[in-house]
């Protein structure tokens, strides 16, 4: 996947506007579960696929559906903070939001989301 491809340029887009409302997209849930005062902290991330390019069965399974889902939710998650936070003309993102859908229909391009899940206790006192 090169640096320009619509799937790159989404998530540096999401970055921005997480900085821009003050609430970022992407941070470190381990340092926030230590942050809280939680303890025995774990963490497992997963690479969920994106589209149907895994051989194993349950994984095309789970990245047929992950796809679907952001073909069917790009518009609504993405066109509020391009065009009201970022400034894009609505035009300009609904060309961008084109793209990504054929980005995420790209059969050759092997794409994935890494999913994260952390747990831990609170201190006993």
């Amino acid at each position: 996947m090169t640096e320009d491809s619509p799937l790159k340029t989404w998530v540096r887009i999401f970055d921005q506007i997480g900085e821009k409302i003050g609430n970022p997209f992407f941070w470190d849930p381990v340092e926030a579960f230590q942050e809280a005062g939680l303890q025995n902290i774990s963490e497992r991330k997963v690479k969920v696929p994106i589209g149907t390019w895994p051989k194993n069965k349950d994984l095309k399974q789970w990245g047929a559906w992950n796809r679907q889902f952001l073909m069917q939710g790009l518009e609504g998650f993405s066109i509020r903070g391009l065009t009201e936070l970022l400034g894009w003309e609505y035009e300009k993102a609904q060309v961008f939001l084109v793209d990504m859908r054929k980005e995420l229909l790209n059969s050759s391009l092997h794409s994935y989301v890494l999913v994260t899940a952390v747990w831990g206790q609170k201190p006993l006192e």
